[in-house]
C-alpha cells in the first residue's frame, strides 16, 4: 500500500471528484462496493479501500471502443446481476467490448473487471474492401446462427464493431474486373458462390461481370485473366481441354480446335477449359498471288485429309485448324515470250487451258507470254527459258521418250516437254585441256556442245563411236563435238631424254618444228658419250588426200617412236667409229645416221616415216658429253684452253674498248666545260641586261607613273564625254522614236478617218446606184418588154427600108476605130 493510501486511511475521509470512483471493501462481509463521485466519503472502521485512490471513470469517445475482461453480468434492464450476498456477478475469463453507443456517459469498473489494452478506434472498412471473419464459438449473429469455425465477410463501407465470439482474420481488398478481363477463381471447399452457383472443392471458374469483386472466404483468386487482343488481320487458334460450352453458346468436345476471327470478336478471354494454340495472321493474296491449302475444311466442318484447295487472289482468309499451306504464298507465273513451265499431271483431270484430258504422268508445257496459275492436279517440275545460243554455240538435247541425243547449234532453243539437257562427260585430262585452252571461260557447262579451237597448223582426230568412223580436222578451226563423238586423246613422249606419256594433247603440230633428245652411245674404243640432238620434223601430208591424213594418227606416240628409231640409228653409226674419228666428224656421222644417204654417199635432205608420213628435215647436235672421267678431263682441258684464249681475246677487246671510252669521256668532259662556260657568259649577259632594265625602271618609274596617271585622267575624261555623247544620242533616239510613234499614230488615225469617210461615200453611192437600178427596173417594168423591142427595132428597120429604096445589097458604116473582118463579107457579096 502506498504512502498516500495509508495517509488517507488514517484520515478516514476521501474526497471523490466528479467522474471518479473508489472501491470500498466491507471487511466483515468481504463485499466490495463502488463509490462514485462527486462525494466526500468517510471510511468506516470495518471498511478498507481497494485499488488506487481515486480511479477515473472510463470515457469512450465517439467511434471508439474498449475491451473489458471479466465483465459484470447485466440484466435486461442493464443493471448488474448480484449474488445472494449482493456482490455483482462477473463473467470470469470473458471479455466484453464496450462502445460509445451504449456507454455514452463515463462509467466505472466493478471490482474484478479489468481493462484490456487501451481505447481503440472502430475499424472502418472502406468501399470495395471487406474483413474476413471467423467464429471462435457457436453464437447467433442476428438472425444467422454461426457455428464454431464458420467464416464470412464483413463488407464496407461500414464500421466494424468487434465481438468476443469473432476473430478478424484479414482485410480483403476488392479486385477490379475491367470490361475486357475476367477473374479466375478456385473453390477451396464445397460452397455456393456469390452468383448462387454450387461450387465443388478444387473447381475453377471465371467471373466476367465488370466491376469490383471481393474474394469470398472459400475461394482463391488464381489470377486476373487478361484478354487476348486481335486486330482485323489476326485470329485466335483455340483448343478445348475438355467438353464445355463457350461464352458464345457453342459446345466443344475435348481436343476440338477452332479459331475466333475478327468478325466474331476483337478480344477474347480464355475460358477454363480452353487453351490458346497460336495467334494466326490473316493470309492476304494479291491479284497475282495464290496459295494451295492442304487438308481443307469440308462442308461437314471436318478436315478433308489428303485433299487440296486452291485459293487465288484477290482474297484474304484465315487457315482453319488442321489446314496448312503447301508452299506458302506463291506468285502467279508471269511468262514472257522466252519462258515456259514444265508440268506433270498427278491425277486425271480436264485441262481447260489446252482442252485436253490429262492422265497421271502426262507431261506438257505452257509457253508464254501469259499469266499461269498451276492447277492443284499438277506438279510444277521446272521453269524453262529460251537458251540463247551464238552461231558457234550449241546444247545437247535428249529425247526422254526414245532416248536419242542430238545437238542443237546456232539458234536459241526452248526445250520441249519430252526433252531435257544431256550432260556430255569428258575425262579429267580432256576437261583440263579444254579449261587451259579457254581460261577465261572457267569450268565447262557439260550440257553445252563441247567446242575446241584447233590451233593453227595443227591436226586432230575425232572418233564417232556410233558410226565407228573418225574425222580429221586441220587448224585453225572451231571443233564442235556431236553427242556420239569423242576426242582422240594422245599421250606423247616428252622431256629430254624422252619419257613416254608426258605430253597429253588433243592435236598434233603439223610442223616444221623440232624435238630434242639425249642419246647414250658407245664408240668402238668403248668410250661412253651422251649426245643431245634436235630433230627438225614435219608431217609430209597432202591435206586433200583422206587416206594420207588418216596415216598421221597411225602411230599414237609419233615423237617417242621417232626418237627411239633415230637413237638406234645413231648408236649403230657411232659404234663403228673410235672416239677420235667420231669427234672429228660427229656432225656428219649423226646427220648421215639420221637422214640416211644415197648410193652415191650423198646425205638425204629428209627422212620419211612411211607409216605416219612424219618427215625429219634436219638434225642438230646441241651437246656431246661423256661418262668417262679421263676423257671428260681431256675434253674439259680442251674446253678450258679454248675458254682461256677466248677470255684473253675478250680482255684485249675490253681493254681497247675501255681506252676508247676513256678518250671519248675526256673529250666529252672538255666539250661540256666549254659549253657550260659559254652558257654562264650568256646568263651573265642576261643578268646585266636585267640590272640595266631594273635601274632604268627605277629612274623612269615616277615619271612613268605620273604619265600613266595623266593618261588615265584623260582617258577617264574622254570616256565620260563619250558616255555623255552616247547618252545624248540615246536620248535623241528615244525622242525620235516617240516622235515617230506619235506621227505613226496620227497617220493611222487619219487613215482610219479617211477609210471611214470613203466607206461612207461608197455606201452612199452604192445605195444611190441601188436606187437608180430600182428606178430603171421600175421604168422598164412600166414600159413593158414589147414596147422596148419595138423601140430597138425601129432604127434598123427604117435603115433597111431606106436601103431597099436605094437598091443597095448592103453597106458598112464605121469610124475606123472598130476593126472589121471584111474577108467573109466580101466573099458573101461575091456569092450574091
Amino acid at each position: 500500500m502506498s504512502k498516500s493510501t495509508a495517509a488517507a486511511q488514517k484520515q478516514k475521509v476521501i474526497n471523490i471528484a466528479p467522474y471518479e470512483y473508489i472501491h470500498i471493501r466491507d471487511i466483515n462481509q468481504s463485499l466490495v462496493k463502488v463509490v462514485p463521485g462527486p462525494l466526500t466519503y468517510i471510511v468506516q472502521e470495518n471498511e478498507e479501500i481497494v485499488g488506487p485512490i481515486p480511479q477515473k471513470m472510463i470515457v469512450i469517445p465517439p467511434m471508439h471502443y474498449i475491451c473489458i475482461k471479466n465483465p459484470v453480468i447485466c440484466k435486461e434492464d442493464g443493471t448488474p446481476e448480484r449474488e445472494k450476498h449482493g456482490q455483482p456477478k462477473l463473467a470470469f475469463a470473458e471479455v466484453e467490448y464496450r462502445f460509445q453507443d451504449k456507454y455514452k456517459t463515463p462509467f466505472f469498473l466493478h471490482f474484478g473487471e479489468e481493462v484490456v489494452g487501451k481505447l481503440e478506434k472502430l475499424q472502418f472498412v472502406k468501399t470495395n474492401s471487406a474483413l474476413t471473419l471467423t467464429a471462435l464459438r457457436t453464437f447467433k449473429d442476428g438472425e444467422v446462427k454461426r457455428e464454431n469455425g464458420d467464416a464470412w465477410l464483413f463488407k464496407g463501407p461500414n464500421f466494424y464493431y468487434p465481438r468476443p465470439e469473432i476473430k478478424v482474420v484479414k482485410t480483403v481488398d476488392a479486385i477490379i474486373i475491367n470490361l475486357c478481363s475476367a477473374l479466375r477463381l478456385k473453390a477451396n471447399q464445397n460452397f455456393t458462390d456469390s452468383e448462387g452457383v454450387l461450387r465443388k472443392a478444387g473447381e475453377e471458374w471465371l467471373l466476367r461481370t465488370p466491376g469490383a469483386y471481393i474474394q469470398g472466404v472459400y475461394e482463391t483468386v488464381v489470377k486476373l485473366q487478361k484478354p487476348i487482343l486481335i486486330n482485323d488481320r489476326q485470329a485466335i487458334h483455340l483448343r478445348a481441354i475438355k467438353a464445355f460450352k463457350d461464352v458464345y453458346g457453342k459446345e466443344h468436345k475435348a481436343g476440338e480446335e477452332w479459331i475466333l476471327t475478327p468478325d466474331k470478336t476483337s478480344w477474347h478471354i480464355l475460358d477454363i477449359f480452353e487453351e490458346q494454340v497460336q495467334l494466326l495472321n490473316m493470309i492476304i493474296l494479291s491479284k497475282d498471288q495464290y496459295a494451295v491449302i492442304l487438308n481443307p475444311i469440308g462442308l461437314d466442318g471436318k478436315n478433308q485429309k489428303g485433299s487440296k484447295k486452291l485459293m487465288q487472289g484477290e482474297k484474304s482468309f484465315f487457315l482453319q485448324p488442321g489446314e496448312e499451306l503447301e508452299n506458302g504464298i506463291e506468285n502467279i507465273m508471269i511468262l514472257n515470250e522466252n519462258e515456259a513451265v514444265l508440268l506433270q499431271a498427278k491425277e486425271s483431270f480436264f485441262d481447260t487451258m489446252n482442252n485436253e484430258d490429262r492422265v497421271p504422268g502426262d507431261k506438257w508445257m505452257i509457253k508464254g507470254p501469259c499469266r499461269f496459275l498451276p492447277p492443284i492436279e499438277v506438279d510444277f517440275l521446272e521453269k524453262r527459258s529460251v537458251i540463247p545460243l551464238d552461231d558457234k554455240e550449241g546444247i545437247y538435247v535428249r529425247d526422254i521418250k526414245n532416248g536419242t541425243v542430238r545437238s542443237h547449234v546456232g539458234k536459241s532453243y526452248l526445250l520441249e516437254a519430252n526433252e531435257e539437257l544431256w550432260i556430255n562427260e569428258l575425262s579429267e585430262i580432256e576437261e583440263e585441256i579444254l579449261e587451259n585452252a579457254n581460261p577465261e571461260m572457267g569450268k565447262r557447262d557439260k550440257t553445252r556442245v563441247v567446242s575446241y579451237k584447233c590451233p593453227y597448223n595443227t591436226v586432230m582426230q575425232i572418233f564417232n563411236y556410233k558410226t565407228e568412223k573418225s574425222r580429221i580436222v586441220f587448224g585453225p578451226k572451231l571443233v564442235l563435238l556431236e553427242p556420239e563423238e569423242k576426242f582422240c586423246l594422245m599421250y606423247l613422249s616428252g622431256k629430254t631424254p624422252k619419257v613416254p606419256g608426258v605430253v597429253k594433247t588433243l592435236n598434233l603440230n603439223m610442223g616444221p618444228t623440232y624435238t630434242t633428245d639425249k642419246i647414250e652411245v658407245e664408240t668402238s674404243d668403248h668410250a661412253l658419250l651422251v649426245i643431245e640432238v634436235a630433230y627438225n620434223w614435219f608431217f609430209d601430208v597432202n591435206r586433200n588426200n583422206e587416206d594420207e591424213c588418216k596415216k598421221i594418227f597411225a602411230v599414237r606416240d609419233c615423237i617417242g617412236e621417232m626418237c627411239s628409231l633415230m637413237a638406234g640409228r645413231v648408236r649403230g653409226a657411232v659404234a663403228e667409229l673410235t672416239l677420235n674419228d667420231f669427234h672429228k666428224n660427229s656432225a656428219k656421222v649423226i646427220r648421215k645416221a639420221v637422214m640416211g644417204s644415197s648410193l652415191e654417199g650423198k646425205i638425204n635432205d629428209k627422212y620419211l616415216f612411211e607409216n605416219n608420213l612424219l618427215a625429219i628435215s634436219n638434225v642438230d647436235i646441241k651437246n656431246i658429253d661423256t661418262k668417262n672421267k679421263d676423257i671428260k678431263d681431256k675434253l674439259q682441258k680442251t674446253v678450258n684452253l679454248a675458254i682461256e684464249s677466248t677470255t684473253k681475246s675478250h680482255q684485249e677487246e675490253a681493254k681497247r674498248a675501255a681506252e676508247l671510252k676513256d678518250q671519248e669521256a675526256k673529250s666529252f668532259l672538255q666539250r661540256k666545260i666549254i659549253e657550260d662556260e659559254s652558257k654562264s657568259m650568256e646568263y651573265q649577259k642576261i643578268l646585266y641586261e636585267k640590272k640595266t632594265i631594273t635601274k632604268s625602271m627605277e629612274e623612269q618609274g615616277p615619271k612613268e607613273a605620273q604619265a600613266k596617271a595623266e593618261a588615265s585622267r584623260m582617258f577617264i575624261e574622254s570616256n565620260s564625254k563619250i558616255n555623255i555623247a552616247r547618252n545624248n544620242k540615246e536620248l535623241q533616239k528615244i525622242k525620235n522614236t516617240f516622235k515617230n510613234e506619235i506621227e505613226n499614230l496620227e497617220h493611222e488615225v487619219k487613215l482610219e478617218h479617211e477609210k471611214g469617210v470613203n466607206e461612207s461615200e461608197i455606201n452612199k453611192k452604192k445605195e444611190i446606184s441601188e436606187i437608180e437600178t430600182l428606178k430603171f427596173n421600175r421604168i422598164i417594168d412600166a414600159i413593158g418588154k414589147e414596147t422596148l423591142v419595138e423601140i430597138s427595132q425601129a432604127g434598123p428597120e427604117s435603115q433597111v427600108k431606106l436601103l431597099q429604096s436605094l437598091g443597095l445589097n448592103g453597106f458598112i458604116m464605121t469610124d475606123g476605130n472598130s476593126p472589121i473582118n471584111l474577108f467573109n463579107f466580101a466573099k458573101n457579096i461575091a456569092k450574091k
